[in-house]
C-alpha cells in the first residue's frame, strides 16, 4: 500500500469493511434458518452491488472536487488533463462522464490539485 493515495486507501478501507460486514451477515443467515431462500439470495445480490455503488459515488465526488479546484485555481481543461495524464484526445466537447479516465488517474489528479491548492493557500496566508 506504499503507492496508494490517501483517498484511495480510504476507499479501499470502506470496501473491505463492507465486504466483511456482508460476509458476517451471510454467515449468520446460513446458520439462522430462513423460510424464504430468496431473501438470502436478494441480500447476496445487494451485497455484490454495493461496492460498485461506493466506487461510482466516490468517482462523482472526485469529479466535482476536481471541477471546484479547477475553477479556484483558474486552470484550463488542457492543463487539468495534462496534470492527470488523461491524454490530448477529444478536445471538442470533452466531458468527464463520456471520457475514459481510470480511477487511478482520478486519484492522482485529485492529489496533485489538492497539493497545488494547499500551496496557493499557504502563499496567500503568508502574504496577509
Amino acid at each position: 500500500m506504499k503507492n496508494k493515495y490517501p483517498n484511495e486507501k480510504l476507499d479501499l478501507f470502506y470496501t473491505i469493511g463492507w465486504l466483511l460486514v456482508t460476509f458476517i451477515i451471510l454467515l449468520a443467515m446460513k446458520f439462522i434458518p430462513l423460510e424464504n431462500e430468496w431473501l438470502s439470495s436478494l441480500f447476496f445480490i445487494f451485497a455484490l452491488t454495493v461496492p460498485s455503488l461506493i466506487r461510482n459515488r466516490r468517482r462523482n465526488k472526485q469529479i466535482k472536487k476536481i471541477d471546484a479546484i479547477q475553477k479556484e485555481l483558474n486552470l484550463s481543461l488542457e492543463a487539468i488533463r495534462a496534470l492527470g495524464n488523461i491524454g490530448q484526445y477529444d478536445l471538442i466537447d470533452w466531458q468527464w462522464k463520456k471520457a475514459h479516465v481510470s480511477q487511478k488517474q482520478l486519484y492522482q489528479l485529485e492529489d496533485v490539485l489538492e497539493k497545488n491548492m494547499c500551496k496557493l493557500l499557504g502563499k496567500a496566508s503568508k502574504r496577509e
